[in-house]
């Protein structure tokens, strides 16, 4: 959250975006601390479909403009943003493709990495309240 709502707005774009990749090499230590908990694996695969988009693109989550539209988000925004829409943009389907309605609350654009996200993260919070 530091990365991608507080930080960037006193930020150049590259410095960023060089940050926001960045903050995915911390998750390796997590993880690799956590491995065999259940639901990691499920949690490392959105994260590495995330990174991997991200990375494709410079630092930015590419997302698709009618998904944005959906969302209310299509508008510009100055300074960084960590999900926006870009002419030529590498794996778009691994990019913000869904998206929550405006007017529907939490309404944003997300990714299939992100729905592995929320998955790993239900599994985990699952396995570790003993249920």
């Amino acid at each position: 959250m530091l990365i991608i709502s507080i930080i960037p707005a006193g930020l150049p774009g590259a410095v960023a975006a060089g940050f926001h990749l960045a903050s995915y090499a911390l998750t390796l230590v997590f993880v690799a601390a956590n491995w065999r908990i259940p639901g990691m694996v499920i949690l490392v695969a959105g994260g590495l479909c995330n990174l991997v988009a991200i990375g494709a693109n410079g630092g930015v989550m590419p997302a698709s403009e009618r998904a944005l539209e959906v969302a209310g988000r299509a508008a510009p925004v100055d300074g960084f943003i960590n999900s926006k829409s870009q002419d030529g943009a590498h794996l778009l389907f691994l990019g913000d493709i869904f998206a929550l309605p405006e007017g529907v609350p939490f309404a944003n654009v997300f990714s299939i990495g992100d729905v592995l996200l929320v998955v790993g993260g239900t599994v985990i919070a699952h396995r570790a309240g003993g249920s």
